[in-house]
């Protein structure tokens, strides 16, 4: 009988063990928190590394400046920002934690993120306390406490420890978040520096319009209702009993001597102040309504009682705590109650928060001394020189009240002025390059974005009735997929739109430029690849296939690249931004209006800087 022969084993593959796909998934989620961490403390560091940077959300009077400038902004006694901190530990902790992926962290490295996350609880019980609901903040200490949970997760996932690599990647990460704590300190320290000494310019330039400035006599049309003192310069304070800064300026504003003081109430809150957008101080009308109508029922000396004793309480009491405070200086607390929601305290807060608006201010405080803005007031001796210059001053005509055009007018000087990296195929509308511009304008716009369309019309509007203005577009879309100085995709297709404009333009010259672009920003609600092709095969007789082919040219994509990158070296703040003679515009919006025509009407008569080398731009988030 034949002996059966022996089969062969079949070989298949081993699955993995259950405890291997835990652990990738534990370490991929430490990843993910750690990304969000280091990129969200990474947007706050910049803000304390670059000059006139602040990220999105950010901006003046903002919980996020807020929470940058408060004492928890700062880690005690080494003077650093908490941001750059925080960016030196979490690019520590992705050195450790590469490793992680296929064996566990030693034990005793869970101290490292333990003390972080306790760092985090702190800081996060520290900013619900105090009102700083800091975005980035938050979004920094949530991935942080995603990565700790994760990191001792993974310590206990049955993954096996290989101690001969823990020191070397410790003494790496180590090292890398000590390298990254000095580097950036430096560079922040250097910002402070450079920042200081702009702010000192502008004090001294402040100082040479107090001492020009036009006044008749102690009529100041800015003044407010109760003032502190009878004669001397005029010092109008524009407040919120709600705002730090406002707060810490008081000792000093009431410390002046020789000058008659007045203040303007400009809460950030709604209910007062309907020109702004969301309410950064919630109890602002409230606490000065009730300064407001202690002064109208009881007079100037009541009116900075209340002042202070408001101050005092962050504008935070109680309607029976007012009544006690009211009533223990002998005065009638019912009558002051009653006047606060009154037509009267209700139409000065109106009236004050208008006049705000009306000039263009945006953060409290904004000190005037005879009708001049002193930018500088927060810099040692700035406002007693100020008042000084102003008591030595002789008397001339009374001063106007600034415009918000104005103030306009004097951000966008105040600007330092930059060099644009240079465009191998600039796209220029109006005086050829080559020739003197009065008004040079550089827009980095996203065709996705409506914003570029409006901007867009009004220039095209502006170049049909001025001769002495020149407009180059650049690419700038909101695509991480085109764009590495974003972080994230706003606008989903723009690196198509961007590409297609720069295909009508390799296959049709500027004319085919312009048209695809006037098309791209009309359409950008529907645009689609198909019916831009349709649409230059209409307009220029171009076939659809050549132009598919001419999206994806290598000349193409650099084109969009290029100025993406060049973009990328500006201190760019939005999207679009706009550039006008080698100055970034920081505002060309207000009130809902287009006000770059003031600038356009400025920049013929303003002599040109020699441009300076680009900043180190921010990445845009």
């Amino acid at each position: 009988m034949p002996t059966p022969t022996a089969r062969r084993p079949i070989h298949t593959r081993t699955p993995p063990k259950p405890v291997a796909r835990a652990a990738w998934a534990v370490w991929v989620t430490g990843v993910v928190g750690l990304a969000v961490a280091l990129t969200a403390s990474a947007a706050l560091a910049a803000r304390a590394v670059v000059v006139d940077f602040s990220p999105p959300g950010c901006g003046p009077s903002s919980p996020c400046e807020k929470a940058a400038s408060s004492p928890w902004g700062t880690v005690p006694v080494l003077g650093v920002p908490t941001s750059i901190v925080g960016v030196a530990v979490f690019l520590g902790l992705v050195i450790l934690w590469v490793p992680a992926r296929r064996h566990a962290w030693p034990r005793g490295w869970l101290v490292l993120p333990g003390l972080g996350a306790a760092a985090s609880i702190a800081l996060l019980m520290v900013m619900a306390r105090d009102g700083l609901p800091c975005a980035y903040c938050i979004a920094a200490h949530a991935g942080n406490l995603v990565f700790t949970a994760c990191a001792v997760i993974h310590s206990a996932g049955g993954l096996v420890t290989r101690r001969a690599i823990a020191g070397p990647v410790i003494a790496a990460g180590v090292a890398t978040a000590m390298i990254t704590a000095a580097g950036l300190t430096s560079l922040s320290r250097q910002a402070a520096e450079r920042r200081e000494l702009a702010r000192a310019e502008q004090a001294e330039a402040d100082l040479g319009k107090i001492r020009s400035a036009d006044r008749s006599g102690p009529i100041d049309p800015l003044a407010g209702r109760y003032p502190r003192g009878e004669t001397g310069p005029s010092v109008v304070v524009f407040t919120a009993y709600q705002c730090a800064q406002c707060r810490t300026f008081e000792p000093r504003l009431l410390a002046l001597k020789g000058c008659r003081v007045t203040i303007r109430q400009f809460p950030f809150c709604r209910p007062c102040n309907p020109h702004v957008t969301q309410d950064l101080h919630p109890g602002g009308c409230r606490a000065a309504a009730a300064v407001e109508a202690a002064g109208l029922v009881h007079g100037p000396g009541t009116f900075w009682a209340a002042h202070a004793w408001v101050f005092e309480r962050a504008g935070v009491f109680s309607d029976a705590e007012f009544a006690g405070f009211l009533t223990s200086r002998g005065l009638d607390a019912a009558s002051v109650l009653s006047a606060m929601p009154s037509a009267a305290v209700q139409a000065n807060l109106l009236a004050d928060t208008g006049l705000a608006n009306q000039m263009g201010l945006v953060r409290t405080p904004t000190v005037f001394i005879d009708g001049v803005e002193v930018r500088g007031w927060d810099l040692p001796g700035v406002l007693e020189r100020a008042i000084e210059a102003a008591r030595a001053a002789p008397p001339t005509e009374a001063p106007a009240v600034p415009s918000a055009l104005s103030r306009v007018i004097d951000e966008w000087l105040a600007q330092p002025v930059v060099t644009i990296p240079p465009d191998p195929s600039p796209r220029v509308r109006g005086v050829p390059l080559g020739r003197p511009a009065a008004a040079d304008v550089v827009i980095f716009g996203d065709y996705q974005n409506p914003e570029t369309a409006r901007l867009d019309a009004f220039l095209t509007g502006e170049l049909s009735r001025r001769d002495d203005l020149r407009v180059t577009f650049r690419h700038f879309p909101f695509d991480t997929k085109c764009n590495p100085a974003v972080t994230r995709s706003a606008s989903p297709v723009a690196c198509v739109m961007h590409r297609g404009a720069e295909a009508a333009a390799i296959l049709a010259g500027d004319r085919g430029f312009w048209d695809a672009h006037g098309w791209l920003l009309a359409n950008a609600r529907v645009f689609s690849e198909g019916a831009f092709r349709i649409f230059l095969e209409d307009r220029l007789g171009i076939d659809e296939a050549r132009v598919k082919a001419a999206m994806n040219y290598p000349s193409a994509r650099n084109a969009v690249a290029q100025d993406a990158a060049a973009g990328g070296t500006l201190p760019l703040r939005e999207v679009p931004a706009v550039i006008v003679n080698n100055r970034v515009v920081p505002r060309w919006i207000h009130g809902g209006e287009i006000v770059l025509g003031v600038i356009l009407d400025a920049a013929g008569s303003t002599p040109r800087a020699p441009a300076a080398p680009p900043p180190a731009g921010p990445t845009l988030r």
